[in-house]
């Protein structure tokens, strides 16, 4: 997915729908511009749920990579995001994709620990 503005309004927003519902250990990965602006919001949607996130931007003149957590906190999953540049006098989006982290991530959690943290 790829988007090019030359600016946005306060009200503005990108969405983009999942193919499939994402999972816990999913998250976004783009490449982001957003001048203007200090953050984005990302807003998680799903039936009967929402979860918003600011991401500071730093006024991105340039593309930067940005990585977003979709973990949620309900046994529901997400079925698509929304992304809030605010306003900016430059906007651009792209590479937008959904990754996923190993299992082994949590693992170091869910191992019991031996007598004396070993």
């Amino acid at each position: 997915m790829t988007v090019n503005r030359a600016s946005t309004g306060p009200n503005d927003f990108v969405e983009y729908r999942f193919s499939r519902p994402v999972q816990n250990l999913d998250y976004l990965s783009a490449s982001l511009k957003n001048a203007g602006s200090a953050q984005v919001t990302v807003q998680a949607l799903g039936s009967g749920i929402s979860r918003k996130l600011s991401v500071p931007t730093a006024n991105n003149t340039g593309l930067r990579p940005v990585k977003v957590a979709l973990h949620s906190a309900s046994a529901k999953p997400f079925t698509a995001v929304r992304i809030y540049p605010g306003k900016t006098t430059s906007f651009a989006l792209q590479d937008l994709k959904v990754c996923r982290l190993p299992q082994s991530v949590l693992s170091p959690w869910n191992t019991p620990q031996q007598p004396g943290g070993q």
